[in-house]
């Protein structure tokens, strides 16, 4: 695919829409001036509760319809939910991690599928922050949930809502909030201060920037490289997982 995109004169654009979410792209700026202080860890997870599995009219379409429980076919969890997160996580550091450890397993859900019900990974960066990826389908606590860890202060961010909270009293950095927030930040107790930011569904963003993007024949954020680093990331969590080994990024690797 990179080959065939940069021979062709066309654009072409990854499907991790949260590029184009304008909350998004503003709290990596927010990170990037160092507004949570020195990133520690990533904590990341997507839970639902729900088997996945889609009614099958005849046995012999199975493969055909519940592709996702089957490893020639998917990544399951990893590949469809996580690696939107772990495009996040590479995108705030502008790298790619060192190595991942990870387990999982059919645990819940006996009903013959292949790919894991349950994954939990550990991405190691060289600057030393870790990051972790959780996806359960049989408890939707939380359910999808980023939290980005400094030495200043966390930003917890779904889908449509981010907050941050601070290290230490929430006084002494009250100006430093309102100026994050652009708007008078709204304490919560358990969430800190709301970042307020007006945006649209992410999905829908991600359309019109691919719309923008070949009007003016623009590379779109979300494109062939960083999804092509996010395809390795997955495979090497796949391996992790399924070979029950560590497995280290391969620096051969040229995008």
């Amino acid at each position: 695919m990179i080959n065939k995109t940069k021979a062709s004169n066309t654009i072409f654009q990854t499907g991790h829409q949260y590029h184009s979410s304008r909350l998004y792209t503003y709290i990596v700026d927010l990170i990037r001036q160092g507004r949570i202080g020195k990133i520690i860890a990533f904590e990341c997870q997507w839970n639902r509760h729900g088997n996945w599995r889609r009614k099958v009219p005849n046995p012999s379409l199975e493969k055909a319809i519940n592709w996702r429980m089957y490893r020639a076919f998917s990544g399951g969890l990893t590949a469809e939910l996580s690696s939107h997160q772990i495009d996040f996580v590479n995108w705030v550091l502008d790298e790619t991690p060192k190595q991942v450890i990870g387990v999982g397993g059919v645990d819940y859900w006996k009903d013959g599928r292949e790919t894991f019900d349950n994954i939990h990974l550990t991405y190691s960066y060289s600057n030393g922050v870790k990051a972790k990826f959780s996806c359960l389908t049989s408890n939707a606590k939380d359910g999808y949930q980023i939290k980005v860890f400094g030495d200043r202060g966390t930003i917890i961010i779904d889908r449509n809502n981010a907050w941050f909270y601070p290290e230490g009293k929430k006084n002494k950095v009250m100006g430093d909030v309102d100026g994050v927030s652009g708007a008078t930040a709204q304490w919560d107790q358990t969430k800190g201060y709301n970042i307020n930011v007006e945006h649209l569904n992410p999905t829908k963003q991600a359309l019109l920037d691919f719309k923008a993007a070949i009007i003016n024949n623009k590379t779109p954020l979300s494109n062939i490289t960083s999804g092509a680093r996010t395809a390795v990331c997955v495979q090497m969590a796949l391996d992790a997982m399924y070979q029950n080994k560590i497995v280290k990024w391969n620096n051969d690797i040229r995008f």
